[in-house]
């Protein structure tokens, strides 16, 4: 059994946090910063629903079908919850003009598409969607900062960490246990990735788009009963030992976790131009 200082029960801890946030418990600054947050993603998704490759998107999810679920942005077109948040996603992401965390990392293109495709079809509330916003990006900006001093042999940590974020986000939309949530963080632990070699060319947008898809099919399979490894972020040969090794900072992760919020401290960055931060 690992010790603590090895991340001995944080991903219970995680999915406790998924469970015990409630809007009515978020303070005023959070919820203002969720929603302009949001307001910037679902610019940003209309915004690239117009770039070229969306047409190919739209045109490939018409050729695989799928059940009329989730609006896909942009189109006339409706289709699975899994299919909807990759698509939505691929589009909030290829104008590189979405919000940036600290460290740099983005987070809404991971987060914002599942939790509307399966708000769509659970009727969840606004503020059900603004509690799985914050607890996307608070997942995702805090896996990110535990790992920037680690060698991600050339992952994009959108497709890296992007998948976690993302089931959270979809599990807390579904309302489910703690189980549950620990379950679907399993499960898509095992479907991370995304080639920094890549940037540049539209597949980068895939790799919040495949994260978003991840996210819901993870959270899904999970509240069907759908079984994974139990603890997988400190599981021998999991996520973090396989993924970041020994430069991972457990402690990052859970530091006053539910008390200090990501989304506020230390925040993010407003783009100003449609291009990777480097550029700006």
């Amino acid at each position: 059994m690992q010790d603590a200082h090895r991340g001995a029960g944080v991903t219970e801890t995680l999915a406790r946090f998924v469970t015990e946030t409630s809007y009515n418990t978020l303070p005023a600054d959070v919820i203002a910063a969720a929603k302009i947050a949001i307001f910037d993603g679902i610019a940003n998704m209309l915004a690239g629903s117009t770039e070229p490759l969306s047409a190919i998107i739209g045109a490939y999810l018409r050729q695989i079908g799928g059940n009329p679920q989730s609006t896909v942005v942009g189109h006339d077109l409706r289709t699975s919850a899994p299919s909807a948040a990759f698509a939505n996603g691929v589009f909030l992401h290829c104008l590189d003009y979405e919000i940036q965390g600290q460290p740099v990392a983005h987070g809404t293109s991971n987060i914002l598409p599942p939790a509307l495709a399966v708000g769509e079809i659970s009727g969840a509330s606004g503020t059900r969607l603004i509690e799985a916003y914050v607890i996307g990006w608070e997942i995702n900006a805090r896996l990110r900062k535990a790992s920037v001093g680690c060698d991600t042999r050339g992952y994009h940590p959108p497709g890296l960490i992007g998948p976690l974020a993302a089931a959270a986000a979809s599990a807390k939309i579904l309302g489910m246990d703690a189980r549950g949530i620990r379950l679907a963080l399993g499960i898509a632990a095992s479907h991370t990735g995304g080639l920094t070699a890549n940037t540049g060319t539209m597949v980068k947008s895939t790799h919040p788009g495949n994260a978003a898809r991840t996210g819901v099919e993870s959270a899904l399979l999970a509240q069907a009963g759908f079984e994974s490894r139990d603890g997988i972020l400190e599981a021998p040969r999991g996520f973090v030992e396989t993924l970041f090794g020994e430069g991972f900072d457990w402690d990052e992760l859970t530091r006053d976790l539910g008390k200090q919020f990501q989304l506020v401290d230390p925040g993010y960055n407003i783009k100003r131009y449609p291009a990777q931060i480097f550029m700006q």
